[in-house]
């Protein structure tokens, strides 16, 4: 075999790799998709329990503001849980999100050593 005859069959693998990924592999992904698949049940009402992590540090200014926002928003408040993590905040953080877990029980905090 001749070095151009090893080049030509690299370039024929190459050629037919790319044409796998962008035309061969979709028409068959399309076809098992048909053949296979389940039809997904979507609804707008569908609301899940969601927990949304907050880490801080030092956000005295601005960590009241953020977690009234997320309280006020459109979702349902019954299914929301905020963890606020401050990590060794040397401010008034730790205090602000104190007291607001007095306002909302679904709210805590917890306070580390800075790491």
């Amino acid at each position: 075999m001749t070095i151009h005859l090893l080049i030509e069959i690299l370039i024929f693998i190459i050629l037919g790799l790319v044409v796998y990924t962008y035309v061969v592999y979709p028409i068959l992904l399309g076809i098992c998709s048909k053949l296979f698949g389940k039809r997904v049940k979507s609804s707008f009402d569908f609301q899940p329990s969601i927990t949304i992590l907050i880490p801080c540090y030092n956000e005295e200014n601005d960590i009241e503001d953020l977690i009234n926002s997320v309280y006020l928003s459109n979702y349902p408040n019954a299914k929301l849980k905020i963890l606020v993590g401050s990590d060794g905040s040397d401010d008034r953080t730790f205090e602000i999100v104190t007291n607001l877990t007095k306002k909302y029980s679904n709210l805590f905090c917890y306070q580390f050593e800075r790491s």
